[in-house]
């Protein structure tokens, strides 16, 4: 008898359907007992901060601990609530890189399949309702994230302040969270609701979207968020990043030798073109992440 993933060539035909029923008997048991995860609340959290998340699903009892592929987070604390509910603690250090981490959920029964779990530069806040209109927009102050959910033809608005000249971004982690077909669409709007800028799909992210804009005058900004087309659900989280980073969409030269220092223009923030030089990596790395920082505010999503 020949044995991989629960599929099997017998010899032996007499016992041939026995030995079937028994084998498939005990991968469904395997699969009945491992922790299924469906839900994790936040879907991020600060660089150097301490995040409460809410994890959900079946099967969640007894919690052993969480393993993550990339170093920089620890789960520091699993309180079971009971077999469907979670509440872990997560530490993110200062050196945790930004952007995506995966992890898996291990628990006396078995391994969870792979969620992710973003980290980010700003503080968190979450979403509120009701800011579903122009007038009712969320105050939120300069250089945070917001956590929210977008249900079916939902428009969030968040009210900035701001200075002439300041930079406004706004940059967005809603298909990336690898939950809904979530396709963003985000704006930036004057007091008189005249849009300053847009995005839906972008240059660097694909179809999830980043715009950043020079403040005219001193005065209100709003931020729009919806569903591309206006779809939504329970299901449609986002992250959405509000600051004053620099937001380069194009980088040139596209790469160069390993090890080698190198001159490259990054091109599409409203500033204009910067320079930088950079040292590309020689341990086997096949591309350079650059987050862009100015004052203190770094973008997101990193120029690769």
């Amino acid at each position: 008898m020949i044995v991989h993933d629960c599929k099997f060539v017998l010899t032996f035909k007499p016992v041939k359907f026995f030995l079937h029923t028994l084998l498939l008997s005990l991968c469904s048991l395997a699969w009945s007992a491992e922790p299924s995860v469906t839900s994790v609340l936040p879907r991020g959290g600060q660089k150097g901060s301490e995040q409460t998340v809410v994890i959900k699903g079946n099967r969640l009892l007894d919690p052993e601990g969480i393993f993550f592929y990339t170093n920089g987070i620890t789960a520091i604390k699993l309180e079971p609530k009971d077999s469907k509910q979670i509440k872990a603690t997560f530490r993110i250090s200062n050196e945790a890189p930004l952007g995506q981490h995966e992890f898996r959920l291990r628990t006396k029964n078995g391994m969870s399949k792979l969620w992710t779990f973003w980290v980010g530069p700003f503080p968190n806040l979450q979403e509120k309702e009701p800011n579903s209109s122009f007038e009712e927009a969320q105050l939120v102050p300069n250089e945070i994230t917001v956590n929210g959910t977008v249900t079916n033809e939902d428009v969030d608005f968040f009210e900035i302040n701001a200075t002439k000249g300041q930079r406004i971004s706004a940059e967005i982690e809603a298909i990336r969270l690898s939950g809904a077909m979530f396709d963003p669409y985000v704006a930036i709007l004057d007091e008189k609701r005249f849009e300053l800028a847009s995005s839906d799909d972008s240059e660097l992210l694909l179809q999830d979207s980043t715009t950043s804009v020079l403040a005219p005058e001193d005065g209100i900004y709003r931020i729009e968020v919806r569903e591309s087309s206006y779809r939504g659900g329970n299901n449609f989280h986002y992250r959405l990043h509000i600051g004053s980073f620099p937001r380069p969409l194009v980088v040139f030269p596209a790469g160069g030798q390993a090890g080698k220092s190198l001159k490259f223009d990054f091109i599409g923030d409203p500033k204009g073109r910067f320079t930088k030089t950079l040292t590309l990596p020689d341990d086997g790395s096949t591309s350079l992440a650059f987050h862009a920082d100015e004052n203190g505010s770094t973008s997101p999503s990193p120029n690769r």
